[in-house]
């Protein structure tokens, strides 16, 4: 059961708790990520030398080669592309694995990314959920999560082999109560933008 226990899924509700919380001070960038770039798993390396390697016991990001590391495409960004970086098993260095996270454009028209990443700073702050170690112009560096993994979109509402529903609807209360807003949660706002964005859709007979 641990090992479906979910990434990141409080980025999936993190929205619901949208609008402004303290920023987490992190390591920032003006890069992107383009996911169909050929150079793609260079252009995660340099990203992660560039953001993590100012960090005190990370220096070694910056002597890494692309040789040393195994990217995988991890499932269950419903928008969002993700990458597992990680060393391999092959490899003398020693640098913990990390989440790259791209946000998809299909998101941006309904969630505020400079929200969302002031919002999961706050959560990292606390210890809910994975740490917040960079962004980038599209983008946010995560700590990886050892033997768990994201929930797949139906993983989300199946009671097999685990009530995950229940399980989610636990861990949203924790998340409100650990977590102090410096101000009130625009939630019904918020609601009306999407529903006046829904409006604007059209869809095929």
């Amino acid at each position: 059961f641990s090992a479906l226990r979910t990434q990141s899924w409080c980025s999936v509700y993190v929205f619901l708790f949208c609008h402004t919380m303290a920023t987490l001070p992190c390591e920032g960038s003006s890069s992107s990520i383009d996911v169909a770039s050929p150079t793609l798993h260079q252009d995660l390396l340099s990203l992660c030398a560039q953001l993590l390697s100012p960090k005190v016991g990370a220096e070694r990001w910056g002597s890494l080669k692309i040789e040393d590391l195994e990217i995988t495409v991890i499932d269950g960004g419903i928008t969002n592309a993700l990458y597992k970086v990680a060393l391999k098993e092959s490899s003398d260095c020693s640098v913990p694995s990390v989440l790259v996270r791209v946000f998809g454009k299909a998101g941006d028209a309904v969630c505020d990314r400079l929200q969302e990443n002031k919002i999961f700073g706050e959560l990292s702050t606390v210890g809910f959920g994975p740490a917040m170690l960079g962004v980038f112009a599209n983008g946010r560096l995560e700590g990886w999560l050892e033997g768990r993994r994201p929930l797949k979109a139906l993983e989300m509402i199946a009671f097999e082999p685990a009530p995950f529903p229940l399980l989610i609807a636990k861990q949203l209360a924790v998340m409100h109560k650990s977590c102090s807003p410096q101000t009130l949660a625009e939630v019904w706002s918020q609601l009306r933008e999407w529903i006046a964005l829904g409006k604007e859709g059209s869809f095929l007979d």
